[in-house]
């Protein structure tokens, strides 16, 4: 993992456009007959977030200086050094390494008070859970809400 973090005392991304778009994994070849043959050419591959951030003027100010100092000063070198960063998928929250993928678009200003940063990180590897064990039980893993919360209700100091 890289060894630069994500500022923590700066805002992690908005939810408004928030998501992720993964890199495909299959190679697809059209066959004489009009049919697709699938195969697996990858087995890791990064996925693409779409990230806003809205900073108050001093917050502004940090991010665009840590993303421009280099490496050495703690920075990410206008974009080029991967980072740590701390973001909400699926699995939930998790620290994921993570590159500018093309800098970012902004300052824009919205309200007359903050600015709002656009940008579309890399992560590394896709965020999924790899206990693939669980897809042998399917009623436990879909309703582990339910068992945690029947466990929490009836015993408590459990």
């Amino acid at each position: 993992m890289a060894t630069i973090n994500y500022p923590s005392h700066l805002r992690v991304p908005l939810q408004d456009g928030y998501g992720f778009q993964h890199v495909p994994t299959n190679l697809e070849t059209e066959m004489e007959s009009g049919r697709t043959r699938s195969r697996q050419r990858y087995t890791s591959v990064p996925s693409a977030a779409s990230v806003k951030f809205r900073f108050t003027d001093l917050q502004a100010q940090y991010f665009e200086m840590w993303y421009a100092a280099p490496f050495e000063e703690g920075g990410i070198a206008n974009g080029t050094v991967p980072f740590n960063s701390r973001l909400k998928t699926p699995i939930g929250f998790k620290y994921y390494e993570c590159k500018f993928d093309g800098g970012y678009a902004g300052p824009t200003l919205d309200g007359g008070r903050y600015w709002l940063y656009t940008a579309t990180l890399q992560l590394k590897e896709r965020p999924i859970l790899k206990d693939y064990e669980w897809l042998q039980f399917p009623d436990l893993f879909l309703g582990a809400s339910i068992i945690d919360h029947a466990l929490n209700q009836e015993w408590p100091q459990a």
